[in-house]
Order: structure tokens, then C-alpha cells, then sequence
């Protein structure tokens, strides 16, 4: 998993998983209770693009 940033600064991990020729992103938020995928920040709920992420 790497820790990338979002334009607004708010973290995000993204979870590479390859499958044969096909490479799928997860983009985790973690929260204090644990972790959840998601497609938007959190926080500028902002949809999320690995090609913008800092």
C-alpha cells in the first residue's frame, strides 16, 4: 500500500492489486475504528484519481 495525498491534502492509501495482465486500485480512508475503500475523499469529497494524487 502507498500513502498518497489528495489535492486538499487529506491522506489516502492505495492498494495496487494485479491480477494476471489486469491491475486493479483500491483507495483506502482510514478512520480511528478502521478502514474503508472509497472512490471520493473524505474530506473534499473529491472524486479520487491516481493520476492527481500527490
Amino acid at each position: 500500500m502507498q500513502k498518497r495525498y489528495c489535492s486538499c491534502g487529506n491522506p489516502v492509501h492505495v492498494q495496487y492489486i494485479n491480477r494476471g495482465a489486469r491491475r486493479r486500485l483500491l483507495f483506502w480512508a482510514f478512520a480511528r475504528e478502521g478502514g474503508a475503500t472509497t472512490c471520493t475523499c473524505p474530506h473534499c469529497r473529491r472524486t479520487l484519481n491516481i493520476n492527481e494524487l500527490r
